[in-house]
């Protein structure tokens, strides 16, 4: 493959897809017909493998290694917190073992003030990450389909006489539409989203091993606060007794269900990333009720006479998973413990 005789420059913290997506529209065709059938969305977004990035590297005119860093693997974050999906085997795979794609979330606000600051939309690399699910610029929540017509798959560029936009390759409209009557104009505003947003910030922190002093938990350091979080996560996911469902979403007081995937064999991993957005978000806001002591369940409980209810939801569990929590809950510093099972006390 001969190089591209234009090939512009990436923005600092581009996502890879993004880049080359701009690339492709400069020359007015799909990215599919630039590259290699071989690579995927995975070397775009995630991980991409030695060929492919020697590939793009004479493509491009860029390093391997200028490249790499344009992807999440390059951040050194567990897989278990990238945006990936996990693929159901098929039923007659002699290995049974799920397959990962990425998939993506972004806030439209950023896109618009892209346009501003630089006449260009683009996607950013930390968007592969399963949190924020807030938007810590715009404290809006991010969105992972299009607002049209539902679609989760990843957009395509073009390139317009205002710079590149980015569009839904199903209805072909723009991710940054100019309509923003579907987006929740008082939910910076509202008190459980700013609880949100600085665990969401806090464990954000955690996952490039800095301190944060944003959130309870985080007290601990961040690696104390990183492996109380994987472990509550783990609790949320474990199945309880004669329920199909173990918590509630605390921004709007509504039941999350969780898949069943999760629990029949092969098991898929209980990976924040796996869940579309919304789900993903309930998941997090009850991590931040558990993990954030009395003060913060205060401020998420809404309704006068709302109980902590951890020891009973406990009850419910297999004996196993009872007995697997009390092992990974003995390896806690104190003052997690303490914040865990301190008492709410009602409105």
């Amino acid at each position: 493959m001969a190089s591209l005789p234009v090939v512009l420059r990436p923005y600092a913290g581009e996502l890879l897809y993004s880049w080359l997506a701009r690339v492709a529209a400069i020359y007015r065709t799909q990215l599919g017909e630039l590259l290699e059938p071989s690579i995927s969305f995975w070397d775009l977004c995630v991980a991409p493998s030695s060929a492919a990035l020697r590939f793009l590297a004479e493509l491009t005119r860029l390093s391997p290694e200028a490249l790499h860093p344009l992807t999440i693997s390059a951040t050194g974050i567990a897989q278990s917190w990238w945006n990936i999906r996990q693929v159901t085997p098929d039923a007659f795979s002699p290995t049974m073992e799920y397959q990962y794609q990425p998939t993506f979330k972004f806030c439209r606000l950023c896109l618009r003030h892209n346009v501003v600051a630089q006449s260009d939309e683009f996607l950013r690399k930390e968007w592969m990450l399963a949190v924020p699910t807030i938007c810590p610029i715009h404290r809006l929540p991010m969105e992972d389909h299009c607002w049209n017509c539902l679609s989760r798959k990843f957009p395509i560029a073009v390139k317009t006489s205002r710079g590149f936009r980015f569009l839904c390759p199903g209805c072909q409209r723009p991710l940054a539409t100019s309509n923003t009557s579907n987006l929740p104009k008082k939910a910076a505003l509202i008190p459980q989203m700013e609880v949100l947003l600085r665990f969401e910030q806090a464990l954000s922190c955690a996952l490039r091993n800095e301190a944060s002093l944003q959130f309870p938990g985080a007290f601990a350091g961040p690696t104390f606060f990183l492996g109380m979080i994987e472990d509550l996560l783990w609790l949320l996911t474990r199945p309880a007794e004669g329920l199909d469902q173990f918590f509630v979403h605390r921004l709007n007081d509504t039941v999350v269900r969780l898949p069943r995937r999760l629990f029949r064999h092969p098991g898929a991993r209980p990976w924040l990333g796996d869940f579309p957005i919304q789900v993903r978000r309930g998941l997090v806001a009850q991590l931040a009720t558990l993990a954030g002591g009395s003060a913060i369940r205060q401020r998420l409980f809404v309704f006068p006479g709302e109980r902590y209810v951890l020891k009973e939801a406990l009850g419910r569990l297999p004996p196993s998973d009872t007995k697997e929590f009390q092992r990974r809950l003995r390896s806690w510093p104190q003052m997690l413990q303490a914040l865990l099972f301190a008492p709410h006390y009602t409105h």
